[in-house]
C-alpha cells in the first residue's frame, strides 16, 4: 500500500488535483471515498466522473447504487445509509461491472470489496474548516 497527502484551500485547487488524479485511474479501478458528511465526497466523485464523460452524478444516498453508461461505465454507490458487505457486494454491485467500469464507493471500507477484479484507491478527505480539507490516497 502506498500514501500521498495534499492539502487544497479551495474549489479550484480541488478541481486541478480530482483531475491529475483521474488522469491516472485506469478502467477496472475501486475507488473508495471516506469522510466527514459534507467533506466533499460526492463533489470528487462527480468531477472523477466527469473526466469519463459522466455529467450528471449525483448523490446516490437514497438508492445506493447508481449506473452511469458510457465509454467507460461509472457505477456510483453511497452508503451513508447502509452497509456495504461482501454478500451485497457480489450480488448487487459486481453484476453491474461492464466493462470498461470504473466503481465509486462512498462510505465504503477497504473489507468490503474484492481487491482481484480491479485496483482499489481509497480517498479519505478530512475537513479542516472552511474551504480547505486534506485529501489523503492510499493505493492497495
Amino acid at each position: 500500500m502506498t500514501s500521498k497527502s495534499q492539502f487544497v484551500s479551495n474549489e479550484a485547487e480541488t478541481d486541478v488535483f480530482v483531475s491529475k488524479l483521474a488522469e491516472a485511474i485506469k478502467p477496472q479501478t475501486i475507488i473508495l471515498l471516506n469522510g466527514d458528511m459534507g467533506s466533499g465526497k460526492t463533489y470528487v466523485c462527480s468531477k472523477i466522473a466527469n473526466h469519463f464523460g459522466i455529467n450528471n452524478l449525483s448523490s446516490a444516498s437514497f438508492q445506493r447504487v447508481n449506473l452511469h453508461s458510457g465509454d467507460v461505465n461509472v457505477l456510483h454507490c453511497d452508503f451513508y445509509r447502509r452497509t456495504c458487505d461482501y454478500d451485497f457486494f457480489c450480488n448487487e454491485i459486481e453484476p453491474l461491472l461492464a466493462d470498461p467500469w470504473i466503481l465509486l464507493m462512498e462510505w465504503t471500507s477497504f473489507e468490503s470489496v474484492i481487491p482481484e477484479i480491479g485496483e482499489v484507491i481509497e480517498i479519505l478527505i478530512n475537513h479542516k474548516g472552511g474551504s480547505k480539507r486534506e485529501i489523503l490516497i492510499k493505493r492497495y
